[in-house]
């Protein structure tokens, strides 16, 4: 980004970390999927690893990336959804 001090990624992992807090201070009345954290975990800084789950252009999941959102995001909702009356 132009004129930025920090990268598009940095400013996305201060907005995570933002977020992550703004969540864990409301306890259970929020739910928090950490995507990053997760994609991070599973790539375990592994370049190659990262570059399966994107498309070419970098920015958008592959079908394994959409896998894995799918693997990360599923157990929270069916959580709340199991909960219903």
């Amino acid at each position: 980004m132009p004129n930025a001090k920090v990268t598009y990624q940095e400013q996305n992992e201060q907005y995570n970390q933002i977020i992550c807090k703004i969540a864990k201070a409301f306890g259970d009345y929020v739910v928090i999927n950490d995507i990053e954290s997760a994609f991070r975990e599973t790539t375990a800084g592994d370049r190659k690893r990262l570059l399966t789950f994107l498309l070419s252009d970098l920015l958008h999941l592959s079908e394994a990336g959409h896998d894995l959102y799918f693997s990360i995001v599923w157990p929270a909702i069916d959580k709340v959804l199991s909960e219903l009356p």
